[in-house]
């Protein structure tokens, strides 16, 4: 049996994956459960080390209540990658690949108070700022 080797939508989809199980609260196992599969196959499909077939992302849409597309980078969105699959830290498949980021989405989008929303992002962007400011060095 020939194994088709992976690219970087592969990782991609894996990743998306990854960021919908965390999004509805599911551990690997739980997805593996409701998926009928080894919890080890969650983790290499989220890894990107084993492709997904069609069924299963059908499958695994239907899990997440999601369409099939939803898995999949928008076209000109996946352009940006370069072909290598490398990555830079501002990515949005990175990003949603930490699960400390997709808590503080949720946590933020959770926030009804549209001022109280708008002082944490200052705030954050603040702190960014004053991140990037150490970096640089002062004459």
């Amino acid at each position: 049996m020939s194994h088709r080797q992976t690219n970087p939508t592969d990782g991609i989809v894996g990743q998306r994956i990854k960021a919908f199980r965390i999004q509805n609260g599911l551990s690997q196992m739980q997805l593996a459960q409701k998926l009928n599969l080894t919890f080890q196959q969650v983790q290499k499909y989220e890894k990107g080390t084993n492709r997904v077939g069609a069924g299963r992302l059908f499958d695994i849409a239907r899990v997440f209540g999601i369409a099939i597309e939803d898995l999949f980078p928008k076209a000109d969105w996946l352009r940006k990658f370069p072909p290598t699959g490398a990555h830079n830290s501002h990515d949005i498949a990175t990003l949603v690949s930490s699960i400390e980021t997709l808590r503080l989405v949720q946590a933020f989008t959770s926030i009804g108070d549209p001022k109280m929303r708008k002082r944490l992002l200052s705030f954050v962007q603040e702190i960014a700022s004053d991140k990037e400011d150490e970096k640089t060095p002062s004459n």
